[in-house]
């Protein structure tokens, strides 16, 4: 067993992994690759894939820092809920939310690869996976770092 997978068979958080000892991003992909990851991975899949633009789709309570090697104006956050139905006190993801995450997209200078992240990078992350397309002989890969 793995320590990831005994770090998650003991039931401890994603706190517990270890990042750069247990997952490592390979070198190989395009410039224009799109990442989704967890929480958990962020500055490991930063670090290793060379990423230049971040996208964090966390709660608003969640303070994610934007990692060194990225600039602020290349660090989107958007304060939603994973929550598809409205909630007293959550906030649901909305068009304002969708505008801004294409409008991110679009800006994108496809130069290094683009990071989409939320807390376990299942849902919110991977409903944001979309083709920014600047024209038409371009189309970036989305590759997801999940756990097991």
């Amino acid at each position: 067993m793995t320590e990831i997978d005994q770090g998650l068979a003991e039931g401890d958080s994603a706190s517990q992994i270890s990042p750069r000892g247990a997952i490592r991003v390979p070198r190989i992909m395009s410039p224009e690759a799109i990442y989704v990851a967890p929480l958990s991975l962020v500055g490991t899949t930063v670090e290793d894939a060379r990423v230049s633009h971040l996208v964090t789709l966390i709660n608003g309570d969640t303070l994610v820092p934007t990692p060194p090697s990225i600039t602020p104006d290349r660090h989107l956050r958007l304060g939603m809920n994973d929550i598809c139905e409205p909630s007293e006190g959550l906030v649901l993801p909305c068009g304002e939310h969708v505008s801004n995450l294409v409008q991110f997209a679009l800006d994108w200078d496809r130069k290094a690869p683009l990071l989409i992240h939320c807390w376990a990078g299942i849902s919110r992350s991977t409903a944001a996976i979309m083709r920014p397309e600047r024209d038409s002989t371009s189309s970036p890969r989305a590759t997801s770092r999940r756990l097991g």
